[in-house]
């Protein structure tokens, strides 16, 4: 019943990214491509590493992060990291072990071959999809190195289902 409901609230909500990425939930950023949604989250994963806000985007401790790039070289990940470490270091250094704090809290992986990599299988539009192995891979990761944040990037490389079919996706 509502009374009851109202009674006894539910615990209060846990945020990987405070009032934007629920712990537990999926949360999803779209826009068109080149619009900036690998860089700025790169920046929430390397901010978060720290616990220290990004514009809107707030920590209430630091959070690990795994960042999976389907679309982006070595080089670009490299070059965003390496700049965004850079302005951390001159804006934090002196109160923060930034590079401590990337390496104990952000784990970045270029995915090679995104075939290898996918989680939901499909091979033709009769059978219903099915989750791989590498989700399992994934969850017992997430578990293991205590993971707040998986980034998916992007969300469209990692299965063989048609988007608009709602029963799969």
């Amino acid at each position: 019943s509502v009374s009851a409901l109202l009674a006894h609230p539910p615990a209060p909500q846990q945020w990987a990214v405070k009032d934007f990425a629920p712990l537990g939930a999926v949360t999803m950023l779209a826009a068109p491509g080149g619009q900036g949604k690998s860089l700025l989250l790169l920046h929430l994963a390397t901010h978060g590493a720290l616990g220290l806000a990004w514009g809107p985007f707030r920590f209430d401790t630091a959070v690990k992060t795994l960042y999976l790039s389907y679309e982006d070289g070595l080089r670009q990940i490299y070059d965003r990291l390496t700049d965004i470490r850079q302005d951390l270091e001159e804006q934090h250094g002196t109160l923060y072990d930034v590079r401590g704090a990337l390496d104990a809290n952000v784990l970045a992986y270029r995915v090679e071959d995104p075939g290898t990599w996918l989680f939901l299988l499909k091979p033709d539009r009769f059978t219903p999809a099915e989750r791989s192995a590498r989700v399992d891979w994934v969850v017992g990761l997430v578990r293991h190195a205590k993971i707040k944040l998986l980034v998916l990037d992007p969300m469209v490389y990692t299965h063989q289902v048609p988007e608009n079919d709602i029963a799969d996706m």
